[in-house]
């Protein structure tokens, strides 16, 4: 985001060339450099639903979490409802697009764009426990986290109010009752071990935030 910007001015996907996402069937992403993005005339706000790669000056950097497992199942649901839609589309790609997003995704989309040794595409690279330490420092760069299942609604909205934004998060769950059923939840635990890990991580740093802005807004904490 902008460091005017407002989240106030989005109402839709504000996607920009390399960061359409790739598991949606948009064209394979290269490097974004900072001096792009500063030269885009885009929005306030810029979303990235590819992968990470740095930090740049006067950019303010915001991530939107969700329970990993749910997330998951909700997005192969997601998936599967637009290869039917569009099975021409994805052709030969459904294979590799849904292992993608079955299995640590969050981990992968916030270490696999520093992985500049790498010889595999990006798409084909599963993270490990070394670039779970990666996802975790990159955390710690945000400006701020948002997690959509957050019991403390109070500190959503102290969240949001220093984004500049206003209204209430939420989201549609695509993981119905009629999902497949050789999909089971703890099946899809099992694949998600480190996006689990680092969703615990998030919501520590998320806690923290919200004793942080209470003090800010002048609240009082008690120990």
């Amino acid at each position: 985001m902008k460091e005017s910007g407002s989240l106030n001015t989005v109402g839709h996907n504000c996607w920009k060339g390399d960061f359409c996402p790739v598991w949606s069937g948009c064209p394979s992403p290269g490097a974004v450099s900072c001096e792009m993005l500063d030269s885009w005339k885009y929005p306030d706000v810029v979303m990235n639903e590819n992968w990470h790669r740095s930090f740049c000056n006067h950019h303010t950097y915001s991530i939107l979490l969700r329970e990993p497992v749910g997330r998951t199942m909700s997005h192969m649901n997601h998936f599967l409802e637009a290869v039917d839609h569009r099975k021409d589309h994805f052709l030969n790609s459904k294979i590799w697009r849904l292992s993608l997003i079955q299995s640590n995704y969050m981990t992968w989309s916030l270490s696999v764009g520093q992985q500049t040794d790498q010889e595999r595409h990006h798409r084909y690279f599963c993270p490990s426990s070394n670039d779970l330490e990666v996802a975790k420092t990159n955390l710690l760069k945000m400006d701020y986290l948002l997690d959509l299942g957050h019991g403390d609604k109070k500190c959503q909205e102290r969240t949001l109010k220093h984004l500049r934004t206003n209204g209430d998060l939420g989201y549609i769950n695509k993981a119905t009752s009629d999902y497949r059923s050789e999909f089971r939840r703890e099946d899809v635990a099992a694949l998600n071990a480190l996006d689990v890990s680092l969703y615990q991580f998030a919501n520590d740093l998320i806690n923290l935030d919200c004793r942080f802005f209470e003090l800010l807004d002048g609240g009082v904490i008690e120990e």
